[in-house]
């Protein structure tokens, strides 16, 4: 079975917004008009599921990332504050030619 397919964005870029008319802009107004067989990537709200059919979802990703807030610097290392990495070591191994 041989099969083509065509990857594209919307016309108007958008992801899909009602209009008062009751018809839909973006990725929703293709499907809706189409256009369009189907999508990869598009939320499910209740809204979009009275104009379009979903298939089940088949991977949830629920995973985050926290991390403390950085402290700031001791007030002594606040001259080397603008400085990173490399940069703050040459200043510090330069000063003493000054």
């Amino acid at each position: 079975m041989i099969t083509s397919y065509v990857v594209r964005e919307p016309e108007d870029g958008l992801w899909g917004l009602r209009t008062p008319t009751g018809n839909w802009t973006g990725t929703v107004g293709t499907l809706q008009h189409e256009k369009a067989d189907f999508s990869m990537d598009l939320t499910l709200t209740p809204q979009r599921t009275a104009v379009l059919d979903f298939c089940r979802v088949y991977i949830g990703e629920e995973m985050a990332i926290l991390s403390l807030k950085p402290r700031p610097l001791p007030e002594y290392l606040s001259l080397f504050r603008p400085f990173e990495g490399d940069t703050s070591k040459i200043f510090v191994l330069s000063a003493p030619f000054l």
